[in-house]
C-alpha cells in the first residue's frame, strides 16, 4: 500500500518511485526508557506511549520529566507529525 500511495503522488510529476522499506526491531524495557530521560534524551511517540501504558511506571513518576515542557515549548517543532506524514 505504501509503495502504491507513493507511486500514485509521483505520477502526478510524471514520475514512478522505487520504494524499499527496511524494518528494525528493538525491544523496549521501562529501565531503558527512563534511562533515556535522565540522561535528557528524547523519546519517541511510541516510547512514551509505551511508559503511559506500562503499569511499572506511575504518572506522577513520569510527568516529572515532562514538567519543563512549558519552558522549552519554543525550541519544539509545532507542526503536527500527521499532516507532516500526510503532505510526504
Amino acid at each position: 500500500m505504501l509503495n502504491e500511495a507513493i507511486n500514485m503522488a509521483e505520477v502526478k510529476d510524471d514520475r514512478v518511485a522505487t520504494v524499499q522499506l527496511d524494518f528494525t526491531f528493538h525491544s523496549l524495557t521501562v529501565d531503558q526508557l527512563l534511562h533515556k530521560l535522565e540522561a535528557g534524551e528524547t523519546l519517541s511517540l511510541t516510547e512514551i506511549t509505551y511508559l503511559h501504558e506500562s503499569d511499572e511506571v506511575r504518572m506522577d513518576e513520569l510527568a516529572q520529566y515532562f514538567r519543563d515542557a512549558e519552558e522549552t515549548a519554543s525550541e519544539i517543532d509545532d507542526g503536527r507529525i500527521q499532516s507532516k506524514v500526510t503532505n510526504f
